[in-house]
Formats: C-alpha cells, sequence, structure tokens
C-alpha cells in the first residue's frame, strides 16, 4: 500500500496536470486586446453559468429540497451583492453544506 508521501505526490500531479491548460491560454489571452462587443460578452459569461447551476440545482431533481432552494437564495444574494461569481459560488456551496448538516 503506498504511503503518505506517494499519496501527496500524486495528488500534486493532478493539480498540476489539471491547473496548466487552464492558466496557459489565460496568460495568452490576458495580452490580447479584446473589442468592447467581446468584453460585454465575456463578461456575462459567469452570471450565465451561475444561474445555469442554479436552475440545475432547482429544477435538475424534479423536487428541489428546501436546503437546495436556501442555498440557492444564498448564491444569488451573495452574486448581487458582490458582483463576484467566485464568492456567489463559494456562499453557494458553503451554505448548502451547512443546510444539509444542519438538516439531515
Amino acid at each position: 500500500m503506498p504511503d503518505a508521501l506517494t499519496y501527496g505526490l500524486i495528488i500534486a500531479g493532478m493539480m498540476i496536470v489539471t491547473f496548466l491548460p487552464r492558466l496557459l491560454p489565460l496568460l495568452g489571452v490576458s495580452r490580447l486586446r479584446l473589442s468592447p462587443r467581446l468584453e460585454l460578452t465575456l463578461s456575462a459569461l459567469g452570471p450565465a453559468l451561475l444561474s445555469a447551476l442554479l436552475v440545475q440545482e432547482l429544477a435538475g431533481t424534479g423536487q428541489p429540497s428546501a436546503r437546495g432552494v436556501l442555498a440557492v437564495v444564498v448564491a444569488l444574494s451573495a452574486g448581487v451583492v458582490s458582483r463576484n461569481l467566485a464568492l456567489a459560488v463559494a456562499a453557494g456551496l458553503f451554505a448548502g453544506a451547512l443546510f444539509y448538516r444542519l438538516w439531515s
């Protein structure tokens, strides 16, 4: 059975392999000048993705749970107030985990 060091190296390798394909395009795109129309389109992408995830939570299982609805409300509220996609996702995940822990 592999030891903790082996598992740590495996996980670190997987992190690098997963992170590099995401980082390299960002480094190249950051040097490009984008048209205002494309910038506007890309700025709408984050909220659209968050909305798709929230709709999936509400409608994906057929009957949404109360804790799922509350987590969606928290995520939407955090997104509207902060206008920060990462913060909205983190708030929704935290709220979902908290509500699951409280009402399971």
